[in-house]
């Protein structure tokens, strides 16, 4: 959690840098430079966060397992990088879209592709084929899954009244707990 929130934090603050000094630059060029490197900063935020997810997606699954998960765990699924950006932008633009309907399907889609990045790391499936799997997975589970996600946003915004010290509890708890729902799905629909 702390090396996630680092780099969270630390992205963050050159984001603001850098729109600090276009909004007070005098310099057309000056300010198209630093838009460039903002893109780029929000480019590899969004790399750095899915590489993030992946590693931790791993040491849920091998705790919930009762395997002993290790620093190693977290890059150790390198590998799995570029199906992971390419699921996340998948379902971001499917969850996007279907928000924009109305917002009931695009978090009927949120919960039906949530293990997608389980089923990447678990059993090395590519970004298509992880989304109908978790889709199948969550077949008539969507309701409670609906209330997990509720139940883990609601302990999210208990954790950052906390002065976010509660998020060092919070995120692993539904970390596990999620990585739980995960396995016991998979049991129970012969995955």
């Amino acid at each position: 959690m702390a090396i996630f929130f680092f780099f969270a934090l630390l992205v963050v603050g050159i984001s603001e840098l850098l729109l600090w000094i276009m909004r007070h630059s005098q310099s057309k060029l000056l300010e198209m430079l630093i838009y460039i490197v903002y893109l780029g900063t929000f480019v590899l935020s969004w790399v750095l966060a899915v590489f993030l997810v992946v590693g931790y997606t791993r040491i849920f699954i091998k705790a919930v397992r009762m395997e002993s998960p290790t620093m190693q765990d977290l890059i150790s699924e390198l590998p799995q990088l570029l199906p992971a950006l390419v699921a996340s932008l998948l379902v971001g633009v499917g969850v996007a879209v279907g928000s924009l309907l109305c917002i009931v399907p695009g978090m009927l889609l949120f919960v039906g592709w949530w293990f997608v990045m389980f089923l990447i790391v678990d059993h090395g499936l590519g970004p298509v084929e992880a989304m109908r799997e978790s889709w199948r997975l969550t077949e008539g589970e969507r309701l409670d899954l609906f209330l997990w996600m509720l139940l883990c946003i609601g302990l999210s915004v208990a954790g950052l009244l906390a002065c976010c010290v509660g998020l060092f509890v919070m995120v692993p708890l539904c970390g596990l707990g999620t990585a739980l729902i995960y396995q016991n799905l998979s049991e129970r629909k012969s995955l």
